[in-house]
């Protein structure tokens, strides 16, 4: 089983959501989050007053998959999450782990049944 992390940015998390879905991914778990990355933030003007700013607002969407399903999901979340055919500093992350165990808390399924 694998886990695949995915920080993108906020206004394409319904649309990779939707990707992810129609790809057959059994959960999409989403969490709001704030980082930075090659930008190392930006200034802009608040009231006047220079401000730099550190961090971006980012989403994190988080899937566990089985094995061979774990490169075809990437590619979903990269097709998706992707703001045009280049792309632009900024769309995000994947990163993918492996899990070695997985239990569903009402069933107590485990491992693949659990997911």
């Amino acid at each position: 089983m694998q886990k695949i992390e995915a920080v993108i940015r906020p206004e394409a998390v319904s649309r990779t959501r939707d990707a992810l879905v129609a790809a057959g991914a059994g959960g999409v778990t989403i969490l709001q989050a704030q980082g930075m990355g090659q930008q190392h933030g930006f200034t802009e003007y608040y009231r006047g007053t220079e401000v730099l700013v550190q961090t971006q607002p980012k989403a994190i969407i988080i899937v566990v998959c089985e094995d061979e399903r774990a490169e075809d999901l990437c590619k979903t979340i990269v097709s998706a999450a992707k703001t045009d055919d280049e792309g632009q500093v900024g769309d995000g992350k994947i990163f993918v782990t492996p899990m070695s165990h997985v239990w569903r808390i009402r069933t107590g399924d485990t491992d693949e049944a659990a997911l």
